[in-house]
């Protein structure tokens, strides 16, 4: 997909990720008609209490997974940049500083979700979740365990970084710093526009279109929740419309814009229950899908073609534990009636594609940057140009030979010289060696 096709095996990868496009865009065009119908399909599920629970573990570790997935590559970004900065011994305590805050935030951040499923009400009784029809109790063991699992991975990623990855050979010739910012910028600028949709677009979720019957459902409400609900939870939290907040939400498809410019005001200034507040009833484009795909950012930059000919084993089996955990959250939204199938396929499809815009972005501002800065420090930009009939390799040397960072370039005409000249003026390149062949 990003790289020149060289053997079977990425061939295959490569054909994946084009059905794995073709399958979203179908469902995607499916669900503009028949988005109703479809998260109907999955609507009875929600009445087994053992799928509630599993759908409530995937909708609080879609939370939980950003933050650790921000520190493992802020951490390697870190650790990658105190290799660049060795010499300098002030680095070795600035990066253990960094640990100590990030260390201090992650207990904050622990400490905080689980506080926020304290005290709480959601127009069903004190303690009773609305969302899963649950007693709170049963989140805050969820919040727990996930807190648990999330300190072992942290406590492995830093003990991994901060003594082994910061003593490998390959950090500076891999370019592991811009592959970090890469995946960082690709991740949060993902969630940034996510989150600036869901502002504007304001749709609202099934479980407001299907609120009547949800609450009418007493294998999912009880008539003492209800009752509550009718007296008084309607002012506490209300999920539906009419004077006791007992009516349904009507269907709103995805390319309608509802409620501009309230939910972003009620999102700067509004109260609890407000449409707009902390994203409530922004359903469009899915926020959990946008933070699973941080995941499948780091692969695509991590993965070097020139140092794995082959995906390995661990390679193909992460990328699978990765496949089979997206599809979990992706089917535990649609019966929680969280999500539309709209809102899931949409952001996949996004998703998708998103890594090749930041990937040119940073490159013609990364390589350009590096060069100017080597030019003004008298340090010579070497270059080799691999030739074929229409593809130019070009990789950039720092000194002693050590490549810092390489890029190629397709053209469709055959060599032009004077595209090699503009090249080498916009890099600063120094010194060129040319070297032709007729192999692919």
């Amino acid at each position: 997909m990003f790289f020149k096709v060289e053997n079977k095996q990425m061939k295959i990868f490569n054909y994946a990720l084009i059905v794995w496009f073709s399958w979203s865009l179908f469902q995607f065009i499916l669900s503009t008609f028949w988005d109703l119908e479809v998260n109907e399909l999955f609507k009875p599920l929600m009445e087994y209490r053992w799928i509630r629970i599993f759908c409530w573990i995937f909708e609080n570790s879609g939370t939980t997974q950003p933050v650790l997935f921000y520190y493992i590559i802020v951490s390697i970004f870190a650790e990658s940049l105190a290799v660049w900065c060795r010499t300098n011994k002030k680095w070795y305590w600035w990066i253990w500083v960094y640990y100590a805050c990030a260390i201090i935030l992650f207990v904050a951040f622990q400490v905080k979700n689980y506080l926020a499923y304290t005290n709480l009400d959601d127009g069903f009784g004190p303690d009773i979740s609305a969302w899963f029809f649950e007693s709170y109790s049963t989140g805050r063991k969820i919040i727990v365990t996930l807190a648990l699992i999330d300190s072992i991975i942290l406590s492995i990623s830093l003990y991994y970084l901060r003594f082994k990855f910061s003593h490998r050979k390959d950090v500076i010739e891999n370019a592991y710093l811009l592959r970090a910012f890469k995946t960082f910028l690709s991740a949060l600028s993902l969630n940034i526009s996510v989150w600036v949709l869901k502002l504007t677009f304001l749709r609202p979720y099934y479980y407001q279109t299907d609120f009547n019957d949800i609450l009418n459902n007493e294998n999912l409400v009880s008539p003492e929740w209800k009752d509550y609900y009718l007296s008084k939870g309607h002012e506490i939290m209300n999920w539906g419309l009419g004077e006791l907040g007992d009516q349904s939400v009507p269907f709103v498809p995805w390319y309608s814009i509802y409620d501009f410019p309230d939910g972003w005001v009620n999102f700067l200034t509004g109260k609890r229950g407000d449409a707009g507040w902390g994203l409530l009833y922004a359903d469009f484009p899915s926020g959990h899908m946008a933070a699973t795909y941080s995941v499948f950012f780091a692969m695509v930059f991590f993965y070097d073609k020139n140092n794995h000919k082959k995906y390995t084993k661990r390679y193909i089996f992460m990328f699978s534990f990765w496949m089979f955990y997206l599809n979990l959250v992706f089917y535990t939204q649609l019966i929680s009636k969280t999500h539309w199938l709209s809102d899931l396929e949409f952001t996949i499809i996004v998703g998708i594609f998103w890594p090749i815009f930041i990937n040119r972005l940073i490159n013609k501002i990364a390589f350009r940057t590096i060069s100017k800065f080597n030019n003004k420090k008298n340090i010579e930009n070497k270059a080799i140009a691999i030739i074929n009939k229409n593809t130019y390799y070009f990789i950039f040397y720092h000194y002693n030979n050590r490549y810092i960072i390489k890029k190629s370039f397709y053209f469709k005409n055959n060599f032009n010289t004077k595209k090699l000249e503009n090249f080498k003026k916009r890099y600063y390149i120094k010194k060129l060696e040319i070297i032709k062949t007729e192999k692919n």
